[in-house]
């Protein structure tokens, strides 16, 4: 046989003209991120990065195993086997809180008609809502350089200084002036800066704090005061943050203490600024600090004030990590927005317009209502496929700890004597014993997220060189001590073990002296409250989420809810919750609203990175697969018969005899064939026969989005004979590659589908039809466009 060419026809690809079909939406819970706002990512370690690892809710009544959150692991999953591309909604309830954190050292100074104040103390945030900061420290330094003062001048309003420095100085930063001998000291914010004709720089202040020598305030700072100052300083912030589970720390220096200054310390943005559509960039914002700015944008300003130091943890709250998560109690409100839970299919998307743009107040959306967007519409335009995993919890219940006593009370009985100190070898004179020093007991905390106590005692004329001696035991005659500290500053953090009964003293050493011991403080430390789950206690959440997924998406007609069960529910269980489904609104609308979702179970148990072997719902590894198919072969190819990647056994065992009721029940099952973990069947919950194939209604909400871009570039063109021919021709020539690619049924384009344009009753009004025979369809299914001036709307005709 001679050689020769031979050509192999295959069907063209659609190209990317095409609306894309493969990104799919996961709502639930997280351990970090921002709250009630979606977040694009493109892989799993994005999600690890934004989101954290996957929290821990509760322990299992009777085993004890921990219950942990499916968001993550669904999202996995889903990038695990093939998807690309998903949007992330960390949900939660509004009693979530992010922890704040002192900056020992620090004060805020702020100007009003009355004067000048000091603010007790300088806080920041965590950059996110949660107890995932509970193990963070935070400290921040000042970190100084010399400029020279060439001149002084101007008023108490406006001080003048001529500088030279190397770098020059720049607006917003603060200058600090004095005699370095722990005289007063001047603080001004430089407010601009002006250049003189031989080149110096001139700053320009706009009032000035003076503080005396104890750190009080004495008013505004007089220029004639200024002269005599030998010393002056640029000063700014160093903040550093350490993890104390890992032992991690991250760290920002010379960081503006002014507002205005383009480091300034308080621009951190935290999660919700950060990931906010339309967000302005920050000069942080790509390195996602753990904490965010605290302070007030005023025209006030921060700095260093004493002699405190050191880092510190969260500040007390008094709630349970899980009250501080916002999931205290699991119910189907921590999914929905308050307002558009009980609304219809025909009413949800009117309502949500209306809390969004017209009230009083416009706000935005919570819960998977969020994923309509506000003043953005990229969210709802990209997604077609939307799982919340974690509805399918049972709620948890918190039981309180017990103490062992009061949690802080001090002994009325005077402490053990204790022998003094040995004299030193040298002694002045008149030595001064310290006085004994005092618990301040608003001041002492018990942690119970970081396993701790915070401590603070209060010392009469502290003198220079002063340590304080701090003793733990656990019997009151402190024989032998748990733990012995000498520390520099009034307070201390410790170690606590739940259940423990402790007693503390404290006392002052300078010189060589020290003083009598505190009274005796009794810490009862409590049990951490346990938080449990009952098994057999029902899935409150479940049916109210579902029905709001699938009236949500019926309401935006291109979505499809992909939907789980309980890991537990047996085939009659199962086939009950689907009849409920798809009875969902019957009669008040076509097509049905089950036609847009689908139901998938049993579960499945796969590898995971973290935590070995892993169980999840179906509703993330169905995504996949439909994102897959849609990338691979497109979205009016059934996504069936696709092996589940890292799969290795399913729960429970659905009996294989009742695999065939539950397909017709349209439940879709996940099953295991010899060479892997499959599901077979692909089937929405319609009502209709014609809708029932998940690439039907896949392929109708990809004509869907087909239409309503062509109404958007022909909204302004004359309702005239050449508009709708162009439109003919352009929907013709989208359709035939459809065909060609596989979307249709018939042998020829023209048993495919057929275009209708034409004027509508109104003479402004444009009505286009597309009558198709899906590859699965029996008869034509009708796609109506209607433009009516800015207008469109699409629908579907049975």
């Amino acid at each position: 046989m001679l050689p020769g060419i031979r050509f192999d026809p295959q069907a063209r690809r659609v190209g990317d003209a095409l609306p894309r079909m493969d990104v799919a939406a996961f709502v639930g819970f997280a351990t970090q991120g921002p709250l009630q706002l979606p977040v694009a990512l493109d892989d799993a370690g994005a999600f690890a990065a934004v989101f954290g690892a996957s929290p821990p809710l509760a322990l299992e009544a009777g085993t004890g195993r921990p219950v942990r959150a499916h968001l993550a692991g669904a999202v996995r999953a889903f990038f695990d086997n093939g998807g690309r591309r998903c949007w992330v909604l960390r949900v939660a309830g509004p009693q979530a809180g992010a922890n704040r954190f002192r900056l020992r050292g620090w004060r805020r100074a702020r100007r009003s008609t009355a004067g000048w104040t000091l603010d007790d103390a300088v806080l920041a945030v965590a950059r996110s809502a949660g107890s995932w900061s509970d193990t963070l420290v935070a400290g921040a330094t000042p970190n100084s350089r010399p400029v020279r003062c060439d001149a002084v001048s101007g008023s108490r309003d406006e001080p003048r200084l001529v500088l030279r420095a190397s770098p020059p100085p720049q607006a917003g930063e603060l200058l600090c002036l004095d005699s370095g001998e722990g005289s007063a000291s001047f603080w001004l914010p430089i407010a601009r800066l002006e250049t003189q004709a031989d080149g110096r720089a001139v700053a320009v202040c706009t009032h000035g704090l003076h503080l005396s020598e104890t750190r009080q305030v004495v008013g505004d700072v007089d220029p004639a005061l200024l002269q005599a100052q030998t010393r002056v300083r640029i000063v700014s912030l160093d903040l550093r943050v350490e993890d104390r589970r890992d032992g991690s720390a991250r760290r920002l220096d010379a960081l503006g203490l002014v507002r205005g200054h383009p480091r300034d310390w308080c621009r951190l943005a935290d999660d919700a600024a950060l990931y906010a559509p339309r967000a302005q960039p920050g000069p942080y914002d790509a390195q996602r600090f753990p904490l965010a700015g605290g302070a007030a944008a005023d025209d006030g300003f921060d700095l260093p004030v004493g002699l405190e130091a050191g880092a510190a943890g969260p500040e007390p709250d008094g709630r349970s990590a899980l009250q501080r998560d916002g999931l205290q109690a699991f119910d189907a409100a921590l999914f929905l927005d308050p307002d558009l839970a009980d609304a219809s299919r025909s009413t949800l998307l009117p309502r949500a317009d209306a809390l969004r743009y017209t009230a009083l107040r416009p706000r935005a959306l919570s819960g998977v209502h969020a994923l309509l967007g506000a003043l953005d519409s990229t969210v709802q335009d990209e997604i077609s496929l939307l799982a919340v995993p974690d509805a399918v919890h049972r709620p948890w219940r918190e039981q309180p700890g017990e103490a062992g006593g009061p949690l802080f009370s001090e002994l009325d009985a005077p402490p053990a004597p204790v022998p003094a100190a040995p004299a030193p070898a040298f002694a002045a004179c008149h030595p001064l014993r310290p006085a004994a020093p005092a618990w301040r007991l608003a001041g002492c905390r018990y942690r119970d997220r970081a396993d701790g106590l915070e401590l603070q005692w209060q010392q009469e004329a502290p003198a220079e060189g002063l340590r304080w001696r701090l003793e733990v035991a656990a019997t009151l005659d402190f024989a032998a001590p748990d733990t012995v500290q000498l520390l520099p500053l009034s307070a201390a953090s410790l170690r606590g073990t739940p259940g423990a009964l402790r007693y503390l003293r404290v006392r002052a050493e300078a010189a060589g002296l020290a003083s009598a011991w505190s009274r005796t403080l009794r810490v009862g430390i409590p049990v951490a409250p346990q938080v449990t789950i009952d098994t057999a206690a029902g899935t409150p959440a479940l049916w109210p989420v579902h029905a709001a997924l699938l009236r949500v998406a019926a309401a935006r007609g291109d979505w499809l809810a992909l939907l789980a069960l309980p890991p537990d529910w047996r085939e009659d269980e199962a086939l009950q919750h689907a009849r409920r489904l798809q009875a969902l609104d019957a009669g008040e609308a076509a097509p049905s609203t089950g036609s847009f979702g689908a139901l998938f179970h049993p579960w499945a148990l796969v590898t995971d990175a973290d935590r070995g072997l892993a169980t999840l719902p179906p509703d993330g590894l169905a995504a996949a697969l439909m994102a897959r198919r849609a990338l691979e072969r497109g979205a009016w190819i059934a996504p069936a018969n696709e092996a589940l990647r890292g799969v290795v056994a399913l729960t429970p065992l659905l009996l294989p005899a009742r695999w065939e009721a539950l397909e017709q029940g349209r439940v879709n099952v996940l099953r295991r064939e010899p060479a892997a973990f499959v599901t077979l069947s692909e089937c929405t919950l319609a009502a209709e026969d014609e809708l029932v194939p998940v690439h039907v209604r896949r392929l109708l909400s990809l004509l869907r989005r087909l239409a309503l871009r062509l109404g958007a570039e022909f909204v302004f063109e004359p309702n005239d004979l050449a508009l709708r021919v162009s439109l003919q021709t352009r929907c013709e020539h989208v359709l035939e590659r459809l065909f060609r690619a596989g979307a249709f049924a018939g042998r020829r384009p023209e048993e495919s589908f057929v275009v209708a344009v034409r004027a509508g009753a109104d003479a402004a009004a444009l009505v286009v039809e597309l009558r198709l025979r899906p590859a699965a369809a029996l008869r034509f299914i009708t796609v109506r466009l209607v433009q009516a001036g800015a207008d469109a709307a699409v629908t579907e005709l049975l």
